[in-house]
């Protein structure tokens, strides 16, 4: 299942991609006490 369905196949190629990972990183606080408690 797909949360979105394109009016069209893409058809090209994908022949780099950059990923930016400078700055802040961000704090997911809820998933990490999830997390913890699973563990348990």
């Amino acid at each position: 299942m797909t949360d979105y369905d394109p009016p069209f196949a893409f058809t090209g190629t994908i022949k780099k991609a950059l990923v930016d990972v400078s700055g802040e990183p961000i704090e997911d606080r809820e998933a990490q006490v999830r997390m913890y408690l699973a563990r348990q």
